[in-house]
């Protein structure tokens, strides 16, 4: 399992890497694990930013399972 901390998620919401993304996608979502710190920070991340609605979406959308 990997334990995905804020800095690669913030990475992974930002990159335009279709190699990085591929990465991801090809691995099983069982494979993956965040915290609730990183949930956390995220979320404070996003309603600190000056674009809290996209932040928050992006935030969402990359802890979602699809």
């Amino acid at each position: 399992k990997y334990l995905v901390d804020t800095n690669i998620l913030i990475y992974l919401m930002n990159s335009k890497s279709l190699k990085l993304r591929k990465k991801f996608t090809s691995r099983s979502i069982e494979e993956f694990c965040v915290s609730s710190v990183t949930v956390a920070e995220l979320i404070y991340g996003a309603k600190k930013s000056k674009n809290v609605e996209k932040n928050l979406n992006a935030a969402i959308k990359v802890l979602s399972p699809s």
